[in-house]
């Protein structure tokens, strides 16, 4: 009796294994749950059951749950890569990057065909700060599974964030062609556009991806971004008023609508924009559009309070620096303003980097005897103006050149027939040149 009812339960364990595995591929994910609970009331060990089980709860978030069911199912078959690429997918989830990355590389180690596994290590490298690492397996990964869209989508997210832009736009574009409807791979596509101003591919890719997710309020959003940048201006305001509809209380967007309502000339719009982007998050570039925007109407009280209010919220925040110190100019606080001035160099909207010339920076100190090398810095109305400045330190005693835009050479020439003025451009000043 006792043979005979164990093989009846064994039978019927298989039986709701069957059961579940129809209903787990019609969808029916309860009633599949359901079947395989009662074949691990009778056979806790049951590996198919154990595996299948662990993929419902990685389907439903339930991710402690899931990583039990693949360690079981690890330990019962410790040479399936695909169980350990599960195992090493849920730790990932769980944050257990370590083990996450040690089971993955067993996985490839035992299978090196395993997609999944390299596309899970490559990402747990990715998330570990192992740029090099993360390239290489998932450049692994797309080598052994060329359709795999996924493989693609996420090599580019990692050349992305190892700045290698070009190839992070090719590997979205692939991901984007082998599964059209991946939205993602599109708003990949659009983000590495938009970095390297190909504006118009940026503007297309967005797109696709809003049609495809039009609930996707961070696809809507970057639209509006690059809108603005086009000059589509009421365009852009139309596209942060859906990313507003998909996710009204994102901070955001809402300072994005303002950005773009601002650059339409509607200054009160976006001005209620901005405010309402505060309230909702407190953040230091939302301070400092609205201090911008004060800035704009003359309001350069409330201009620098703003910035420094944002600078008050992160004192390394070199935009709100950047604006405060333009307030501070307009409104006659110079000395400080010209402290504060010196962040331009960190600033976002920067004219110019800054350079690396081998000489020691002028910091005010009296010049009579030096030999001092004055460089354009910006564009060219403030070369214009700042040109002023130069028979200063000509009276000051210093022996000057001057590095200006290649097409005012022979106009500062006539005008500082005293000063030597060479174009700025690669080579302009002799190799051994030295300032003092």
């Amino acid at each position: 009796m006792t043979v005979a009812a164990g093989r009846s339960a064994r039978e019927g364990s298989r039986r709701d294994l069957a059961d579940g595995l129809v209903h787990h591929r019609a969808g029916r994910l309860g009633a599949a749950a359901s079947s395989y609970r009662r074949v691990l009331a009778v056979t806790p060990d049951d590996p198919d059951a154990n595996h299948l089980m662990g993929l419902i709860a990685l389907g439903a978030g339930e991710v402690a749950a899931a990583a039990a069911h693949f360690e079981r199912v690890v330990r019962l078959r410790p040479r399936v890569a695909e169980y350990r690429a599960n195992l090493g997918h849920a730790l990932r989830m769980l944050g257990d990057l370590e083990q996450a990355k040690e089971v993955l590389a067993e996985a490839v180690a035992i299978d090196p065909g395993c997609i999944d596994g390299w596309i899970n290590l490559g990402l747990t490298r990715l998330d570990r700060g192992e740029l090099d690492g993360a390239i290489a397996a998932l450049e692994t990964a797309t080598r052994r599974a060329s359709s795999s869209a996924l493989a693609h989508l996420n090599l580019g997210a990692a050349y992305q964030r190892a700045g290698q832009l070009g190839l992070a736009l090719a590997s979205y574009r692939k991901a984007s062609r082998l599964a059209p409807d991946l939205a993602v791979a599109h708003r990949g596509a659009g983000v590495a556009a938009q970095l390297q101003g190909l504006i118009p591919e940026a503007v297309r890719a967005y797109r696709r991806a809003v049609a495809l997710v039009p609930e996707d309020a961070d696809a809507w959003t970057n639209l509006g971004v690059i809108l603005v940048a086009a000059g589509e201006l009421t365009e852009a305001v139309a596209a942060h008023d859906a990313a507003i509809a998909a996710a009204p209380h994102l901070a955001e967007a809402w300072l994005n609508r303002g950005t773009a309502l601002q650059a339409a000339g509607r200054l009160t719009e976006a001005g209620e924009n901005f405010t309402r982007a505060i309230e909702l998050e407190s953040t230091p570039e939302a301070w400092t559009a609205l201090g911008s925007l004060a800035a704009e109407t003359g309001a350069l009280a409330a201009a620098i309070a703003h910035h420094e209010m944002a600078i008050g919220i992160r004192d390394e925040f070199a935009d709100g620096h950047w604006n405060l110190s333009l307030a501070l100019l307009g409104a006659g606080q110079v000395a400080r303003g010209w402290d504060e001035y010196e962040w331009r160099w960190r600033a976002s909207n920067r004219l110019a980097p800054l350079r690396d010339y081998p000489w020691p920076v002028w910091r005010g100190e009296p010049v009579a005897g030096r030999r001092v090398l004055v460089w354009r810095e910006q564009g060219l109305g403030d070369e214009l103006l700042f040109l002023t400045c130069v028979p200063d330190l000509v009276a000051a005693g210093a022996t000057v050149t001057v590095v200006v835009s290649p097409r005012l050479v022979t106009l500062v020439a006539r005008a500082f027939p005293t000063v030597t003025v060479v174009a700025d451009e690669p080579g302009a000043i002799p190799p051994g040149a030295v300032f003092d």
